[in-house]
């Protein structure tokens, strides 16, 4: 059975491995907060996601173009917004689950608060060509979908929370 799923992975492998080979397309597909605000190209909240990963969330980018919206030098493309939502959706089910991080096993609350702070810093910081504002967003928007899609999980999350568990 062919799904959305299944048609949004094929749709954004075959966009991905054309633009590789096509810097006009990544130029027409990219997030750029001016082609928004003068061109009124909306479709680039969605389309800098198809270069790189997926379609699953575009909230991670609508705090950059806020920020950003004039500035023509400002580029980003890629899911991990999206990535940070699924993550911190995943943190507030098993917060005391264990990440590693590169090589350091980590519980998943801990990691969550290093991680915003960090991604706060370096949105301040910047000259790294990341764009953090999407990886706090969209961390953010994991979070609040969550719960407005699943109430309970707060109750959850609480319990979770009261009762460490330090699997290494």
């Amino acid at each position: 059975m062919f799904t959305i799923t299944l048609s949004i992975i094929v749709l954004t492998c075959l966009i991905s491995a054309t633009a590789f080979n096509n810097s006009k397309i990544i130029d027409d597909l990219i997030f750029w907060p001016p082609a928004i605000s003068i061109r009124h190209q909306y479709y680039r909240f969605i389309t800098c996601g198809l270069i790189h990963a997926d379609i699953m969330l575009i909230a991670a980018n609508i705090p950059t173009y806020i920020k950003r919206r004039d500035d023509y030098n400002y580029r980003s493309l890629g899911a991990s917004g999206a990535v940070c939502a699924v993550l911190f959706a995943f943190i507030l089910l098993k917060p005391w689950a264990m990440l590693q991080v590169i090589i350091i096993p980590i519980p998943a609350i801990i990691y969550a608060f290093l991680f915003l702070g960090y991604s706060v810093y370096m949105s301040k910081r910047g000259g790294d060509n990341v764009n953090h504002d999407a990886h706090f967003w969209g961390a953010l928007f994991g979070i609040l979908f969550t719960i407005a899609v699943r109430p309970s999980v707060m109750t959850t999350f609480i319990n979770e929370l009261s009762h460490p568990r330090f699997n290494f």
